[in-house]
């Protein structure tokens, strides 16, 4: 029988509202601020929001039947969703602050064929209960061929990890958003010196010989003021985000909880994985550290870095075998041994990146001089960046169990893929002329990611090192 979302639904779609009204609202407070009529405006308003989330809440309706999901909304247009259970790709839940005392949730339900930025289906406000119902439903419908021996053999135990307080505080610290966050509070004290216009005069003039009176350890000082917010901003951010963090295994589903002000659940079947990504940032490198991803179908990772889904945070390099084995189903993983570049690869990632180093620092030293003198210490550190994504290209195949390895580095991170044959979607090779005479081409392997695809690119490998996995992947001797 059809059921209504919990009432909770039309305060949840009116905070929706006003975040999509937000500006026509402040458009209309400020240019109608000495109107008599504008406490009636606000009012019809307020009334009219009101109206269409009450109405919104009154037309949704959902069923779980016996092999599908029914989902029922619209007020304007009319939907009709219906989703088989056996066709659901992942499940999310998400407990904001104001659902907990009730213990409702917002759930989302995505196939392989959802839109590219929304789920297939949606359920704003409903039980945890709800959730539950739908674990069950999908785990039966999927395991459907084998349902009598599932009954004659006892469940696997369950695998689970928890995060803990040392490990979540490494891994906020050594987070490499601290960078960006930097550049963005820079950009902001530029963009705050264009309002000296309507600041007091008294106040911006005592600003200005300040900033003339500084010294180097002045703005030194600042420099390191600026890092010092930048890090506490992205350890609270990344605190926030990861508090509380699990994982567990239950046969072939996984499911990921997370969060401090928002609690995010989500549960995939471990045969959904398309391939499992170990990150390092280079200070995670020099501390041992790795965070395990995986690749998933599904937009369920979509506010996480580069889309993929978190599975374990933070690790220790010992640690990192002995978990894939036991969260996924890449029973042989192990340490690779990668066919690095040669010579010619390797001098070519140093001159490109030599090359790019050069456009800022040109400018400087015809135009800046004496102080874009300064800029030839990009040279060093191109050079390093250069270096560092030659060693660390490279590939193995495990041509016994089907699994490519495929590592990368750039912009300080390194990246290893560890994919099955059967989760590559297509593979090509590239090459200029310049790059034939060299026999050297570039490898790009195709991995389905969200609902587009992840692009692994392996540059510079010789000729012969795309050959072999090209035939590999199509299955030659």
């Amino acid at each position: 029988m059809p059921k209504h979302l919990h009432p909770l639904a039309i305060l949840a779609k009116l905070i929706t509202l006003f975040r999509q009204f937000i500006f026509p609202w402040i458009f209309v407070i400020w240019t109608q601020w000495q109107r008599p009529h504008l406490p009636l405006l606000i009012l019809l308003g307020a009334v009219l929001l009101i109206g269409i989330a009450s109405l919104d809440y009154a037309l949704f309706t959902y069923e779980l039947t016996d092999k599908a999901v029914i989902i029922n909304h619209g007020i304007f247009v009319r939907q009709h969703e219906h989703i088989p259970y056996d066709r659901i790709q992942t499940i999310q839940q998400t407990q904001a602050w104001y659902m907990r005392p009730f213990g409702l949730i917002r759930l989302q339900i995505e196939t392989s064929g959802h839109d590219k930025d929304r789920p297939e289906a949606t359920l704003p406000v409903v039980a945890i209960t709800v959730y539950d119902t739908l674990l069950k439903q999908r785990q039966r419908a999927q395991n459907k061929p084998t349902t009598v021996t599932a009954v004659a053999t006892p469940k696997q135990p369950t695998n689970t990890y928890r995060i803990q307080p040392s490990d979540l505080n490494i891994y906020a610290l050594t987070s490499q958003g601290i960078i960006p966050l930097a550049a963005a509070i820079t950009w902001l004290q530029n963009r705050l010196q264009q309002l000296d216009n309507f600041m007091p005069a008294r106040f911006t003039n005592g600003l200005n010989q300040l900033m003339h009176r500084s010294t180097f350890a002045g703005i030194l000082t600042l420099i390191i003021f600026i890092l010092l917010i930048s890090l506490l901003i992205s350890y609270c951010r990344e605190i926030i985000r990861f508090y509380h963090f699990t994982l567990s295994r239950q046969e072939n589903q996984l499911t990921t909880s997370r969060g401090l002000l928002s609690r995010d659940t989500v549960a995939v079947a471990v045969p959904k994985i398309q391939a499992v990504v170990l990150n390092q940032t280079l200070l995670r490198q020099f501390f041992h550290l790795t965070t395990l991803q995986v690749l998933l179908a599904s937009n369920a990772a979509s506010d996480e870095s580069k889309r993929n889904l978190v599975l374990i945070p933070v690790l220790k390099r010992t640690q990192v075998w002995s978990e894939i084995q036991r969260f996924t189903n890449l029973k042989t993983a192990r340490q690779p041994h990668l066919t690095t570049l040669g010579k010619s690869g390797y001098w070519r990632f140093i001159r490109n990146s030599l090359l790019l180093a050069l456009l800022p620092i040109l400018p400087c030293l015809i135009w800046l001089r004496p102080f874009g003198y300064f800029s030839l210490l990009l040279l060093p550190v191109a050079y390093g960046l250069g270096h560092y994504a030659a060693r660390n290209t490279g590939f193995e195949i495990m041509a016994a169990e089907d699994i490519l390895y495929l590592q990368y580095g750039k912009h300080a991170l390194r990246r290893l893929f560890i994919v099955p044959r059967s989760k590559i979607q297509a593979l090509s090779q590239r090459q200029t002329i310049w790059m034939a005479k060299r026999q050297l081409s570039h490898l790009n392997v195709f991995i389905r990611s969200g609902n587009g695809v992840e692009i692994v690119q392996l540059r510079y490998l010789t000729t012969a090192q795309s050959q072999q996995v090209a035939q590999w992947f199509e299955g030659f001797k």
